[in-house]
């Protein structure tokens, strides 16, 4: 009870010293000591536990209370008690940033194991044509002119995971990979083969897709127009020897 009052005790409250001031004067017996408690800090103790008491703070054995005895003993009690709480504190404040740090590693090896299976992903030719068609499906209608077209492509120029890369292709330009698609874009990517997935390489994938629609978009233009052509009428234009007018 003591210690738990102690451990709250604050020295620089109005009032504090005045209510260890009535420990102070003549020794106190028993009785007396446990008046005292009682007015000066509230505590209500039977007799055993102020004889219990008394053999804690007595410290030159002679049966009662000084001022000093009490004092010192109080204030020892209550750094004790201080010092123990702030070091549960501490303690728990410790476990919880380990737990943190666990957790943040947990989830480190956890998106590091995922981002491996999506590399090592079983991948078909399929696969492959199946990204190329989509990814050159945007390639095909981007502009360099266009600020926001500029933009979503500059996403792409950093070192990226192939969770991040799958993520960016979604938020750029809205194409959804499965994960035999992501795998083969992946690998041809990492041209290296070092593991990482450089963005200036898909940047360089992306340009020569849409140098490829754009190659294709304008033979297919020269060939519509070709055939147009051979499908319009002749008409006969004047003779070079002909005079002009009636």
């Amino acid at each position: 009870k003591l210690e738990l009052i102690a451990k709250y005790f604050d020295l620089q409250r109005h009032g504090a010293k005045e209510t260890l001031a009535g420990f102070k004067g003549r020794k106190l017996t028993p009785r007396e000591f446990r008046d005292q408690l009682r007015r000066s800090l509230a505590l209500y103790l039977d007799m055993d536990e102020t004889l219990g008491l008394m053999e804690v703070f007595d410290d030159n054995m002679d049966g009662y209370i000084e001022g000093y005895e009490f004092t010192l003993g109080f204030f020892r009690m209550a750094l004790d008690a201080q010092s123990a709480d702030r070091m549960r504190r501490q303690n728990i404040a410790f476990e919880e940033e380990m737990a943190k740090l666990k957790e943040e590693r947990d989830k480190i090896s956890e998106i590091k194991f995922k981002n491996q299976c999506l590399l090592e992903a079983p991948h078909t030719d399929k696969d492959r044509d199946s990204y190329y068609a989509k990814l050159s499906k945007v390639a095909k209608w981007w502009r360099a002119s266009e600020y926001l077209d500029k933009i979503a492509l500059e996403s792409f120029s950093c070192i990226l995971t192939p969770m991040q890369l799958r993520r960016q292709l979604f938020h750029s330009f809205e194409i959804v990979l499965s994960d035999g698609e992501l795998a083969a874009l992946c690998k041809d990517m990492d041209r290296d083969g070092d593991g990482t997935l450089d963005g200036s390489e898909f940047m360089i994938l992306f340009f020569r897709l849409q140098r490829e629609q754009q190659d294709a978009e304008a033979a297919r233009k020269e060939a519509d127009n070709t055939r147009r052509a051979k499908h319009l009428p002749q008409f006969p234009g004047p003779s070079p020897n002909q005079p002009l007018g009636r």
